[in-house]
């Protein structure tokens, strides 16, 4: 990216944190895999013994360098255990599914909120507003925090827009959906201006129940047309929150789909799920708070 000549060389700074964050990750696994070696060649550690594997290797590697909870530490150890899934009441699974996302999504969740605090460290560059201990949420976190209370019934998709409405509304005018719509940009020759903002409202109802979903270049123009109505700028920001919000709507529709096939339909996988995406928020104040202490 440095290297691009096309590329917004100041964007970069977006995505130093996210950097600094892989980097670091990248350099403790090698650290790790090169002391594996070394007591494996001494014989100091039986790698047929998964149990002590996990106790004297990789638990004190995840709890040095993560910040998973101390339930997540007791799922994988009974996972290493080898304890049967099946012998489990439906709270047990429930549990031990949720700190299995939380293991599984940790380096994702991490790497999301590192985008974010850089973004929102450039932001409040731009705006001379630096100097703060506050905890500022961008787009994601609110998304997030949108998508995971358990009084919302929509995807984390649909959740992305009830956030910009809420972000565009004030007082004295409240964002609507159709408004939202009518920046989809569609045929205008094909229907009346009427008939043309039906169209443009049923697509995005498409949107939200996850059909005939948007491609980048369609999500891109509909951000641009709103940013340039509302006066607020935009770069590719606003399209990483869209295909993030997406790609976690796919991942459940995945991970669901897999555990009915494996456990049945008695748990319900969507509150667990947004049990496993509300770790965010510590991600996310973690990281910023790090940024923030560093300067």
């Amino acid at each position: 990216m440095k290297s691009d000549p096309n590329l917004n060389q100041q964007e970069l700074s977006n995505y130093q944190c996210l950097a600094d964050f892989i980097s670091s990750r990248c350099h403790q696994d090698i650290i790790y895999k090169e002391q594996c070696k070394k007591r494996i060649l001494v014989g100091d550690i039986d790698t047929t013994n998964k149990l002590l594997v996990w106790e004297t290797v990789v638990s004190p590697l995840y709890r040095q360098h993560t910040q998973l909870s101390e339930p997540v530490f007791t799922m994988l150890r009974h996972a290493f255990e080898g304890r049967d899934l099946g012998s489990y009441s439906v709270q047990q699974k429930s549990e031990f599914l949720q700190r299995s996302f939380e293991a599984k999504y940790d380096f994702l969740l991490n790497c999301i909120a590192c985008y974010e605090v850089g973004y929102v460290a450039r932001m409040l560059e731009l705006t001379n507003d630096t100097d703060t201990l506050e905890v500022r949420k961008g787009f994601i976190s609110l998304t997030l925090d949108q998508y995971v209370d358990t009084e919302n019934d929509k995807t984390c998709f649909h959740s992305l827009f009830l956030v910009v409405k809420s972000n565009l509304s004030n007082d004295d005018h409240k964002v609507t959906n159709r408004e939202l719509a009518s920046y989809i940009k569609m045929n205008h020759t094909a229907y009346g201006e009427e008939s043309l903002n039906d169209a443009q409202y049923n697509v995005l109802k498409k949107w939200f129940k996850q059909k005939d979903l948007p491609s980048n270049e369609r999500l891109q123009q509909f951000f641009d047309d709103l940013a340039k109505a509302y006066g607020f700028n935009n770069d590719d920001h606003m399209l990483w929150v869209a295909r993030m919000a997406l790609g976690f709507d796919a991942l459940l529709k995945q991970r669901t789909d897999a555990i009915i096939n494996e456990l049945g339909d008695e748990i319900d996988v969507t509150a667990i799920w947004k049990q496993a995406l509300s770790r965010y928020r510590e991600c996310y104040k973690y990281h910023f708070h790090q940024h923030f202490s560093g300067k």
